[in-house]
Formats: structure tokens, sequence, C-alpha cells
């Protein structure tokens, strides 16, 4: 595989979802790595149906289409290494950990999530689209409850740039190890920025399954009904 893969970025000023938009252009046969960014989205995704609070000018909200050949159990990780690559990237502002599957955290409260929608194809995916939304400069009376942003946990307003830059850095050197099947070594980063105390919850109907899929044995394949809950087949 090259190293170095081709980067194409559109930006709008605003959309319905760059998550949908990222997934017409899949369906219109974009290569990878197309990233669609916008300022503002009318009406933003979150997993389960959920709707993602998207204030103009005050985060960041970017969806990725790729096109890996990894398995699907491999695919169905990618929510997961992406909440890895956002930890990374907002690192030296907060200290920033990983809820399972799919969102950023501050202590308790919500910073960032991460939404996967895939085309199925015959034994692969055709393509993902891995949406990221994070909360940069926003107050708190214009998030939801239990939602936080980078002003409101540190009081200063980052340059939103240089965390779109770096964002965009550091999930691309997850993606290239991501698709050279370097899937241990990338559970073992995200275990260290796992929430512990989300994670160690036994009520979670997933517990068993997580137990083995961050344990040195563990088998990186894991069930459907899991792959399903972390990644939308349309």
């Amino acid at each position: 595989m090259p190293d170095k893969i081709p980067l194409k970025i559109i930006t709008f000023d605003e959309v319905n979802s760059t998550n949908s938009t990222a997934f017409d252009l899949g369906l219109k046969g974009e290569k990878e790595i197309l990233l669609v960014r916008a300022a503002s989205q009318t009406n933003g995704k979150g997993r389960l149906g959920r709707r993602w609070i998207s204030v103009a000018n005050k985060g960041i909200y970017a969806s990725f289409l790729l096109r890996p050949a990894n398995s699907l159990s491999d695919i169905s990780l990618l929510p997961l290494f992406f909440a890895l690559g956002i930890a990374r990237s907002i690192s030296s502002f907060v200290p920033a950990r990983i809820k399972w599957p799919n969102d950023v955290v501050v202590g308790r409260s919500k910073i960032s999530g991460v939404l996967a929608e895939a085309r199925s194809g015959s034994k692969r995916a055709d393509f993902i689209v891995v949406g990221v939304g994070i909360n940069i400069s926003c107050d708190k009376k214009d998030l939801p409850p239990g939602a936080t942003s980078l002003f409101s946990e540190t009081g200063i307003f980052p340059v939103q740039d240089k965390i779109f830059n770096d964002l965009v850095k550091e999930e691309i050197s997850i993606y290239k190890e991501f698709k050279k099947g370097n899937i241990r070594q990338l559970l073992k980063e995200s275990e260290n920025l796992l929430d512990k105390e989300t994670f160690n919850n036994e009520s979670c109907g997933n517990y068993p399954l997580l137990r083995e899929l961050f344990s040195d044995n563990g088998q990186t394949a894991i069930n459907g009904n899991l792959i399903k809950s972390m990644v939308a087949f349309k």
C-alpha cells in the first residue's frame, strides 16, 4: 500500500449533514480519502438516530469517506480508532478520554462524538463514512446537558483551523495503520485512553465481548451484533 493516501477536502458554509453529503458522494464513486467539512449543519447526526447539536462556526463538523479493504469486524472498530485520533488532537488542551464506543469525554462531559455509516458490499463494505464532531468554542448554554467544549473547559478560544489540521493528521496516521492491519496496536492505544469507569460497567450488555476484545489474547474479530451497534450499514 502506498504510504501517502491522496486527500481531497471539500468545505461548505452549511450542509444538512456532513455524513449525508459524504455518503452521497461515495455513492457517486468518489475515491478515498474525501473529507467533507462544514461550518454548520442543519441536521447533524449522532449514533442511534440521535441529533448532534452543531453550533455554527463554533465546532468542527467533518466526515471522512474511506474505502478500506479490511474485514467487516475490523471496519466496525473505526469509530473507536477515530475517537482515539480526536483525543490525540485535543490532548494539549484537555485530558480527553474515550467513552466506549465512539465518544470523547472530559471528566463526565462529552466534548466530541463519532458516527460511522457504511455502504454494504457483497463481502466487504463498499465504503464507510466516519463523521466527527468536536465542540470547540461553544458556551455551555448552547450545548445539551452533559456536553462541554474546549472553551468551556479552558476559558480560551482555540484556533479552530489548527485543531482541524491536527485532527486530520492524526486520523490519517491512524487510518494508514488500520489499512496495514495493525489492529491490535490501535486497540492497545485506544485502551490506554479508555474511560475505565464506563468500560468496567458490568451492566453493559457487551461487557464480556469488550473484555475479550481488549485482552492480551483477545481476538480482533467481533460478532455481528457488536458490529451493527458501532456502524450503521445502508
